[in-house]
C-alpha cells in the first residue's frame, strides 16, 4: 500500500488582501533596528551622558570606551567563549536536522499542487 502526501502552497504573503502583511515587516524593522542604533551611539558616550542624558547624542565621541571594554571587562574572552559555542553549532546542527528531515523522503511521494 502506497501512501502519498499532498503539499499545498498558499498565496504569497505580499498578495494578501488589505495590505496588512506589508506593514508588519516595517513595524518589526523599526522595533528591531531602533535599539541597535541606540546601542551604537550610546557606546560613544561618557558614563555621565549615559545616565543623565540617555536620549541625546554624545557631545564628543569617546573612542576610549572600546579600549576600556576590551581591557577591563575582558570582552575578548567573551568573544572566544561565544565562538566555542557558535562554530560547533553551525557545523553540527544542519547535519543533525538535515538527516532527520530526509528520513521520510523515500517512503512518501510528495506532489505539489499549483
Amino acid at each position: 500500500m502506497e501512501s502519498t502526501a499532498t503539499v499545498c502552497f498558499g498565496e504569497p504573503a505580499g498578495l494578501r488582501r488589505h495590505g496588512v502583511p506589508q506593514r508588519q515587516p516595517s513595524l518589526w524593522a523599526i522595533i528591531v533596528i531602533f535599539p541597535m542604533v541606540w546601542l551604537v551611539y550610546s557606546s560613544f558616550k561618557t558614563d555621565q551622558e549615559i545616565f543623565f542624558a540617555p536620549w541625546s547624542f554624545p557631545a564628543t565621541p569617546q573612542w576610549n570606551n572600546f579600549v576600556r571594554a576590551w581591557e577591563n571587562v575582558h570582552i575578548g574572552q567573551y568573544l572566544i567563549n561565544s565562538m566555542i559555542v557558535v562554530v560547533p553549532s553551525l557545523v553540527l546542527t544542519p547535519g543533525a536536522l538535515g538527516d532527520g528531515s530526509l528520513y521520510p523522503g523515500p517512503f512518501f511521494a510528495f506532489r505539489a499542487i499549483a
